[in-house]
């Protein structure tokens, strides 16, 4: 699911994979009718009463009953349809992105049927989702070591750490020894907060029991109950502490990797670099049967930072660093590199490392490299050439040639300067 920062940790495990959000359903041979409608509003309005601001929940209900009454849906035939109009109008009162109605009777027969499971189906049921969700590889797209010793992890879900945590386990403690970590959460909708709680755990150090560091909470108003999150006091992998952290974020960062994202930056332990998050700090109660036919995802939590008490929702998160979300791993390399004193004035370091990223394909970066190794050393050839040779190899020609003919200026008998001009302009 993309619905992000997922429902209670408790919830009934039979409705928790559920694939909605995925399929496109047929419509029921059964038109949309006024009892089918008044059904839906009516049963809706009263799972509001549990909506996690509970003097919004009675306004956005008392909303929907007049809306029905005046016979605003009256004319809507298609099941789809009317999820999307009352959907959006759930939006326009509560700008909560968590709270939604969707068309989707095999959900609502894969929930009931599930109600009634034994222990032992239940047990079927959870590892069922376990390895469909292993088939995804719990979310985790891309762990590797950069040129220069740079840890990069990227992974689009926090997947719960009942399914996930062997997986969270490995990733951590394959960049563990790097000399930065780069955390790609650009493309995360969010997911469980038992796996937030894991992977904080190891940039958050642990003191002892009675003074565990508290992580984020968890307000569950209709319950009048706090969860709390605390750093984990047991780890496979060491906890990473004082290595240097980024965290990419996008306007598609959502819910859950919104938390982990605040608690790291409420704590000054890592630099966010992107764009502004997308603003959810809710957990919702399903997905739940609203009808026969439809679904409904009602938030019933708020997450808060356990420091500041406030939270993301409806704003997102600022970066620290402000860039369009395809330039934040080069202006995240850029802060790592051009920051350490290792590269000032070391053209042969900065040359070599222009080229491992060359090497690697990641273009962008490595032609940044090359630029900057020209601005610190303006008069030599061997930087002009490096960077002409990564233009060309990124299919910039133009910009390769401009180049060369600079090595020229400052060298008019340099042959191969000369040979690669000609043969880039026939």
């Amino acid at each position: 699911m993309k619905t992000g920062w997922k429902h209670l940790e408790v919830i009934t495990i039979c409705i928790v994979c559920l694939t909605s959000n995925i399929y496109v359903y047929s419509q029921s041979k059964l038109e949309l009718n006024s009892q089918i409608r008044s059904e839906t509003i009516i049963r809706l309005s009263e799972m509001l009463e549990d909506y996690v601001y509970p003097e919004v929940g009675r306004k956005v209900s008392n909303k929907l009953i007049r809306n029905l009454n005046e016979g605003k849906y009256d004319n809507i035939k298609e099941f789809n349809e009317f999820a999307r109009i009352v959907t959006r109008e759930l939006y326009e009162l509560t700008n909560d992105n968590h709270l939604l109605i969707q068309y989707a009777p095999e959900d609502v027969r894969a929930i009931k049927n599930g109600e009634g499971l034994s222990g032992k189906e239940r047990e079927d049921f959870f590892n069922q989702q376990k390895e469909v969700s292993g088939r995804r590889n719990y979310g985790y797209k891309e762990v590797r070591i950069l040129p220069g010793n740079i840890g990069y992890l990227r992974f689009n879900e926090f997947e719960r750490a009942e399914f996930a945590s062997s997986t969270a386990h490995a990733a951590i403690e394959f960049i563990s020894n790097t000399d930065a970590i780069i955390i790609d959460l650009r493309n995360n909708n969010g997911g469980w907060g038992s796996m937030v709680q894991l992977l904080l755990s190891y940039f958050v150090d642990f003191q002892d029991e009675k003074n565990n560091i508290l992580l984020f909470e968890k307000n569950v108003p209709y319950k009048n109950e706090i969860i709390q999150y605390r750093v984990l006091p047991d780890l496979p992998g060491k906890r990473i502490i004082e290595t240097p952290l980024y965290i990419l974020t996008s306007k598609n960062t959502y819910s859950a990797a919104e938390a982990f994202t605040d608690v790291l930056q409420k704590r000054n332990r890592a630099i966010i670099i992107g764009e502004t998050t997308r603003g959810g700090a809710h957990s919702t109660r399903g997905p739940e049967v609203l009808t026969d036919y439809f679904i409904v995802k009602v938030p019933v939590t708020e997450v808060l930072n356990s420091q500041t008490k406030t939270n993301w929702e409806g704003r997102g998160i600022e970066p620290n660093k402000k860039t369009e979300s395809q330039q934040a791993l080069n202006t995240a390399l850029a802060d790592i590199f051009f920051k350490d004193k290792r590269a000032d004035n070391h053209e042969s370091y900065l040359n070599s490392l222009g080229y491992s990223y060359l090497n690697d394909n990641i273009l962008d970066f490595a032609i940044i490299i090359f630029k900057e190794n020209i601005r610190c050393h303006p008069k030599s050839e061997n930087c002009y050439d490096s960077l002409a040779e990564a233009y060309l190899k990124n299919g910039q020609a133009d910009e390769a040639i401009d180049n060369y003919k600079k090595l020229l200026e400052l060298n008019p008998d340099n042959e191969n300067a000369k040979e690669m001009i000609k043969s880039l302009k026939n």
